[in-house]
């Protein structure tokens, strides 16, 4: 049996997982046999499914399967309000299920008993996923099995506290959800506000959009990436911004311990600040080399070259760092938010679409970098009109963000409070 782990406070008990819900296991029914697939009648989960989603409830599968597959199988139907729990390869990954389904072979299903409400049960086996993958530690094939897993202890509430620990704990997860609906709603306001700027522009007027092409053609020519606001050019990049390859020879310098950060594409945080801690480390040598090139300076932009194509960041900050041989370094200066974003605007994606080469693993070469095209307004003014309507944007959004982010930290400590009795709840 699991170890006891902590002592709990009076009402409370440690009690396996079998005394809180029964245990399914699913099963796959042969693929061999059409009749087992179609017609398509019943929810079948995979821990993709699982795993490939947000929020705490799976409303729909990938696969369905037939009546006459479930019978067939050693899948078993699972009520609505099942916690159905990944327990091969993923371990301990939960969602409730919305609607009545089966799994496949990778769950252990939890059924909740009467007087376990099916978010109490989800929260707790959540804030003890880390336990119950040290399960499947040393086995060949990441398994727990089903005997296990009726046998993982789990500090429970008395009755009278489980639903009211789970309301508080739905609740806050309803303003991660809400927060996570609104920046997903100005992700997408923001590219198609890019997408609007960087074809109509804006009229240094009237501070507004132009009206479209097909509204007024007399303010519009005609230009490789098609039609553009008249005083509007296309430049190469290289003409804009010089770009560089901060590693020519494409050697990764030797890790180490204690050093420089080696910054690509994938090191910065959500308000693209570089994430030291997360970074590999090389020598100073390594970043005094570098040095000894070029400088990194606040407003250039970093592009993934190699592996990873794009997702442009704009350096934001001074300090000793080294730039990856996955990237390549846009020397943006004040134009750096501009030209960030015009890299990830249709114009480039379209460009890249056609050039990038992709026999072994996607990459661009510098001069396909230099060489690609930028819209670009003549008039200074009308650049920082674009650049102060998608940074008031991204403000909002980046706010957003601090915001999940500090009721995503508020959540885990709740769950660590409320379900192990560290913090008592009112029934």
């Amino acid at each position: 049996m699991s170890e006891v782990l902590f002592d709990l406070p009076e009402g409370w008990s440690w009690k396996p997982l079998s005394a809180l819900a029964e245990i399914v296991s699913g099963g796959t029914p042969s693929r061999e046999v059409a009749e087992y697939w179609s017609p398509a009648e019943i929810t079948w989960v995979t821990p993709t499914d699982i795993t490939g989603s947000d929020g705490r409830y799976l409303t729909s599968s990938k696969e369905s399967i037939s009546s006459s597959g479930l019978q067939k199988s050693s899948a078993s139907m699972l009520p609505i309000g099942t916690v159905l729990m990944t327990s091969r390869a993923t371990l301990g990954q939960a969602k409730i299920s919305a609607v009545k389904c089966c799994t496949n072979q990778g769950f252990k299903s939890l059924v909740p008993k009467e007087s376990v409400p099916s978010e109490y049960l989800y929260y707790l086996v959540q804030l003890f996923k880390d336990r119950y993958e040290r399960l499947g530690i040393g086995s060949t094939f990441l398994e727990v099995s089903k005997k296990d897993t009726e046998k993982f202890l789990l500090p429970v509430a008395p009755k009278g506290q489980r639903a009211s620990i789970s309301k508080i704990l739905v609740c806050i997860d309803n303003q991660i959800d809400a927060t996570k609906a609104l920046i997903d709603k100005y992700t997408a306001i923001k590219q198609g506000m890019m997408a609007d700027l960087f074809s109509r522009g804006i009229d240094p007027e009237t501070k507004a959009l132009r009206p479209t092409f097909k509204e007024a053609p007399e303010l519009y020519h005609k230009t490789p990436l098609g039609m553009l606001p008249k005083g509007w050019k296309i430049s190469l990049l290289e003409d804009i911004a010089p770009v560089i390859d901060p590693q020519p020879d494409h050697r990764t310098p030797p890790q180490v311990k204690e050093g420089v950060p080696y910054v690509g594409v994938g090191d910065f945080t959500w308000d693209e600040r570089i994430d030291a801690k997360k970074c590999r480390k090389v020598s100073p040598n390594a970043f005094l080399k570098q040095q000894s090139r070029f400088k990194v300076e606040i407003g250039d932009v970093i592009f993934g070259k190699i592996g990873t194509i794009g997702q442009p960041k704009v350096i934001r900050e001074e300090g000793d760092f080294a730039l990856s041989a996955n990237v390549l370094l846009i020397k943006s200066g004040m134009k750096g938010n501009y030209i960030r974003d015009v890299l990830i605007s249709q114009y480039t994606i379209a460009q890249l679409d056609k050039i990038v080469n992709v026999t072994s693993q996607p990459a661009v070469g510098i001069q396909t970098m230099r060489e690609l095209m930028i819209p670009l307004p003549d008039e200074s003014i009308e650049l920082e009109l674009i650049n102060s309507k998608l940074q008031g944007l991204e403000s909002y959004i980046w706010s957003e963000v601090s915001s999940l982010n500090k009721l995503k930290v508020q959540k885990a400590g709740l769950m660590q409070d409320l379900l192990t009795g560290k913090v008592p709840v009112p029934v």
